[in-house]
């Protein structure tokens, strides 16, 4: 996954490398104004559905947004207070916020294998955490989305353009090998 392949001024989605055919879904519905713990839910889809695609904005202090496409104004929020340490199954809590403040703000950083970390920006070192877990095999609303101090496999993530309608079925092929 090269980074000069990946478009960010179109839609993203964004899979987990850990769990090949897993992907961040955000779902934030009825969020229409600003919660200070923030509100919606943040966690697993096997589809390429609308509430995977993201708009990853690059901002002028270098940050960057993870802006639902489904649910414009609402965007990824990470907090990520008092984590200091690994923990095993991450901790922290990531969920929606309509408009995008300090928690709101990643880092990205490109790693060798042409996959990305994302950093907070307001709590550094810690990173998305996504286990894909499906034991009952759901096709979304599974799995946990949190945070964890350092990156491992669990936070590592693909970057892609959302497909053309004609090219889903042979993107989605391609990935999941």
């Amino acid at each position: 996954m090269d980074k000069s392949k990946v478009n960010f001024s179109k839609p993203m989605l964004i899979q987990s490398v850990a769990f090949k055919d897993v992907f961040l879904r955000m779902d934030g519905k009825g969020i229409s104004t600003t919660c200070g713990a923030g509100a919606g839910k943040v966690n697993c889809q096997r589809s390429m559905a609308p509430t995977g695609a993201f708009k990853v904005q690059k901002q002028t202090d270098g940050t960057f947004t993870i802006e639902s496409s489904k649910y414009p104004g609402v965007f990824l929020r990470m907090d990520g207070n008092g984590i200091h340490a690994f923990a095993g199954s991450g901790s922290g809590r990531v969920n929606c916020q309509f408009g995008a403040s300090a928690w709101e703000r990643f880092k990205l950083h490109e790693q060798s294998d042409g996959s990305y970390t994302i950093e907070s920006a307001a709590f550094p070192n810690v990173f998305l955490r996504m286990d894909g877990n499906n034991p009952s095999r759901k096709e979304e609303d599974f799995g946990t989305v949190n945070c964890q101090y350092g990156a491992g496999a669990y936070e590592k993530f693909y970057l892609q353009n959302m497909p053309e309608i004609k090219n889903v079925k042979d993107m989605f092929n391609k990935i999941t090998k």
